[in-house]
């Protein structure tokens, strides 16, 4: 267990803790069962719903994001833009990929109702789900404090999409410095 100094933010502190116990947890039933398991990734993270929301006059679907005793809102655009900066942020690292969000197949099938369709829409969910734990469960992206903003409920994600740190970065990858990148 880290020392509390350890942690940018309680979200941080929170989400190590909630590995910690995963990682106990599967060396405890290893020495039960004596028999090795591969390696797999603990959910600690869930998307435990989907639902449709209005705001200005335009739907979308919300996801809730759940872990411990947490839990957020977030949409799918949102997702998107925080790969996005994870993406600026380490520009040698391989960020874990997100679903599309629509197919091309979806749309040419169900066209207008793509994105109220119940098994895309649990799909989704199970793959934004496998994002978020490969991030939780990453040494050093896990740690990058725009993740924990992410999951903090009350943060507005637009005003994190125009702080300071994320504004600076390069539009491209190719104009970043791989020596100045965190984690280089």
């Amino acid at each position: 267990m880290a020392d509390i100094g350890d942690y940018c933010c309680g979200i941080d502190r929170h989400l190590h803790e909630l590995l910690d116990d995963a990682h106990d947890q599967r060396e405890r039933t290893e020495r039960q069962e004596q028999a090795y398991q591969a390696p797999q990734l603990y959910y600690v993270v869930h998307v435990s719903e989907a639902e449709k929301l209005s705001e200005s006059g335009s739907s979308f679907i919300a996801y809730s994001i759940s872990f411990g005793d947490y839990e957020v809102k977030r949409r799918y655009s949102e997702f998107e833009s925080l790969r996005s900066c994870l993406c600026r942020l380490y520009p040698t690292f391989i960020v874990p990929p997100i679903p599309e969000k629509h197919s091309l197949a979806q749309y040419a099938v169900l066209q207008k109702r793509a994105k109220e369709d119940h098994h895309i829409i649990e799909r989704r969910k199970r793959m934004l789900e496998r994002f978020l734990n490969h991030m939780a469960e990453h040494p050093i992206l896990s740690s990058e404090h725009v993740f924990h903003r992410f999951l903090e409920a009350g943060v507005s994600w637009t005003e994190v999409l125009h702080s300071p740190v994320i504004t600076g970065l390069p539009k491209t990858p190719l104009h970043s410095s791989p020596s100045k990148a965190p984690g280089s």
